[in-house]
């Protein structure tokens, strides 16, 4: 659960909480309860409400202040490792798109052995180049798609070269989804 959501919960019920001690002190046998300016042992203490109120305001603010420099700095941390991430899989993404500028500019057919040597290299190139996956942004998901994505070398070396074209564009669907999960993670 979001620390906002957490944070939001506590505040919610802590707020309803007043509610419920403030109704829970009301009394009709006494008519100057509501009466703010008296000064009857029955009245009731708006100030002191008022402070518990600000109070609780006050700690949620403090905890939005301690949090913020963590969570700043994860989500910097996520785009540095997004951005390093983009940049491994830029040549294997124009590869892998059989429609794309690579075949028609170069008139090459994605089936010619040339063109699968070049892709197998490509995806070795790749899988070597792909970042470690920083703990601030560790999700079991993203994990999940990082396990094929580092075992992308031996699966290349073990292809068929046949086979190339649809393995390059799978690992290039499974880092969208990785992409995903971490700017999911990070509120990118």
């Amino acid at each position: 659960m979001d620390n906002n959501v957490k944070a939001f919960i506590i505040a919610l019920g802590l707020v309803i909480l007043f509610f419920v001690g403030a109704m829970a002190g009301y009394s009709t046998g006494h008519s100057e309860f509501w009466n703010v300016t008296g000064d009857t042992g029955w009245r009731l203490q708006w100030e002191v409400l008022l402070t518990g109120l600000a109070a609780i305001f006050g700690g949620y603010m403090a905890y939005r202040g301690a949090t913020e420099p963590s969570r700043v700095t994860s989500k910097q941390i996520a785009e540095r490792h997004l951005s390093e991430f983009k940049d491994a899989f830029i040549t294997l993404r124009m590869l892998a798109n059989k429609n794309g500028p690579y075949y028609k500019f170069l008139r090459l057919d994605p089936s010619d052995p040339r063109v699968k040597a070049r892709l197998r290299q490509e995806m070795l190139s790749t899988a070597a180049r792909i970042p470690i996956l920083p703990l601030q942004v560790f999700t079991e998901r993203a994990a999940e798609h990082r396990m094929f994505l580092d075992g992308m070398e031996k699966t290349v070396e073990a292809a068929d070269p046949d086979d190339l074209l649809s393995l390059a564009e799978l690992a290039c669907n499974i880092a969208d989804s990785y992409i995903e999960e971490i700017k999911k993670h990070a509120k990118l």
